[in-house]
């Protein structure tokens, strides 16, 4: 009997570009693992109400950080938030920051293995258990503006990577010397926040970055509150000038900054209200917001950590 179904985006970076094989995920234990490859929404739909039908114990994810989210969110709404099955995160994009953050080691047929293996010997893996971020209906482990997106946007353009995001950095670097910081990466937002009911404190947001996972990308973890505290997310909230955010850059390897115009500690409940429409992300994928937006807390996933 299948006990693992395994979810898998063809169009992850790494798929596409042969770095990882979908037919060395077929040959690991057939018996026990049930493979799909979904391409979009309703894809994702039809192979999660199939899972759920079929009681698949574990559900594998393929692919980037916004694959996962949009699964999840899936799950979610067709499960329903008491009956989820544990996700294994079996990696597959850019940047695999849920995987860095719960410590997953190495490719994702060597982490289905793993699990298979550990089921075979009739034992259960580790189950971790993570808070989520809840926006509208969809669910997320990062959520930012600002800044955030900025740098996402021109990480995105042309063929992302390690590389690429080098150029990016070397980019913030840059335009941390310009003032004004109009049309930069800095060049950030008006808008009033609340967070846990109350003011933030300052308006001009540089940048805002929140999340029940620590990493972000390239070994940075800045978010090291992150799943400390039940029920909350790590939030950094920026006002700082852009040459004040480049002189306390020590930040991302997880060094507690402190200033007047940051917000560096945990929360649980967000409302952004702006007279301009704004982009934002959650976990990687981008979206557009009408300028007001609510962010809370989402449910518990369980995580497989083998």
């Amino acid at each position: 009997m299948k006990k693992i179904g395994v979810i898998i985006n063809p169009n992850a970076k790494k798929i596409r570009k042969g770095k990882i094989s979908i037919d060395d995920f077929r040959r690991i234990s057939p018996d026990i693992v049930d493979i799909r490859l979904t391409n979009d929404l309703k894809e994702i739909d039809t192979v999660v109400r199939d899972f759920k039908k079929k009681r698949m114990k574990y559900v594998g994810i393929t692919g980037g950080d916004g694959t996962i989210h949009q699964v999840i969110s899936r799950m979610i709404a067709i499960y329903g938030p008491r009956s989820l099955p544990p996700v294994i995160i079996l990696k597959g994009g850019t940047m695999d920051n849920i995987g860095r953050s719960i410590g997953l080691k190495g490719n994702g047929q060597k982490i289905l293995k793993r699990l298979v293996d550990t089921l075979s010997r009739g034992e259960e893996p580790e189950i971790l258990s993570y808070d989520t971020m809840k926006i509208g209906k969809a669910y997320c482990f990062l959520f930012g503006f600002g800044f955030v997106t900025k740098f996402l946007e021109e990480a995105y353009r042309g063929e992302k990577g390690f590389i690429k995001n080098m150029m990016v950095i070397r980019k913030a670097i840059t335009h941390a010397f310009r003032e004004p910081a109009t049309g930069s990466l800095y060049e950030g937002i008006e808008a009033d926040i609340t967070v846990d009911g109350k003011p933030l404190g300052f308006t001009k947001i540089t940048g805002l970055l929140a999340g029940t996972v620590k990493s972000i990308a390239e070994g940075a973890n800045p978010l090291f509150l992150a799943n400390k505290k039940p029920g909350t997310f790590h939030l950094l909230a920026s006002g700082m000038r852009p040459l004040q955010i480049l002189l306390k850059f020590y930040f991302v390897f997880g060094i507690r900054v402190r200033h007047r115009f940051l917000f560096n500690d945990t929360a649980s409940s967000l409302k952004i209200r702006s007279r301009i429409k704004f982009g934002y992300t959650m976990d990687g994928d981008l979206y557009d917001s009408t300028g007001r937006l609510d962010v809370g807390i989402g449910i518990k996933i369980k995580l497989v950590k083998v």
